[in-house]
């Protein structure tokens, strides 16, 4: 949750990284996890989402 209706998702990790906890803050840049290959993915790759007021953005184009 970045504050005023933002919040980001990420999903397909392996792992998270090392003494992270649910509701910890984190730095740009910080490593938050391993990507992963779940279900019947054929290779590794990473889900990230945008949700401003509710409402999924597509990452590459929202602040254009």
């Amino acid at each position: 949750d970045h504050g005023r209706g933002v919040k980001t998702r990420y999903a397909h990790l392996s792992d998270y990284a090392p003494g992270l906890k649910p509701g910890m803050r984190v730095r740009q840049g910080q490593p938050i996890g391993r990507t992963g290959a779940t279900g019947n993915a054929t290779a590794v790759h990473l889900h990230y989402e945008i949700i401003v007021d509710g409402k999924r953005h597509n990452p590459l184009t929202i602040g254009r």
